[in-house]
């Protein structure tokens, strides 16, 4: 019974070993922007910002990489190094770059800025 209680602790402590949260705010020059998407790279792990721009995020991958977007605005790809409180600033996108960038993914193709 030992074992299998040390075995068990163990194995829960290896998995939470490589887990960080981190918590932050999306905002553009107009403030907080509310729904925009928070993703951690290399999984399905997405949310949304609340209406005060606000998201926490439990990552579980070493690459320690998210991927930011709202509507209107251009997107960010972050690396996380140790910081535990992220201020992300989106700058907004031109009504023409929108109208380009809804065609290629109608084409099936997709760029990041």
């Amino acid at each position: 019974m030992k074992f299998l209680t040390l075995f068990f602790g163990l194995l829960i402590s290896l998995i939470s070993f490589g887990q960080t949260t981190i918590k932050g705010v999306v905002y553009d020059r107009k403030g907080p922007i509310s729904g925009a998407t928070v993703t951690e790279l290399g999984t399905d792990k997405e949310l949304l910002t609340n209406e005060k721009g606000e998201f926490e995020l439990t990552l579980t991958t070493n690459d320690r990489t998210i991927f930011v977007g709202a509507y209107g605005h251009r997107f960010r790809t972050i690396k996380i190094r140790d910081e535990k409180f992220l201020k992300i600033k989106l700058r907004r996108q031109k009504p023409r770059d929108i109208a380009k960038e809804g065609l290629q993914r109608s084409n099936g193709s997709q760029q990041c800025a």
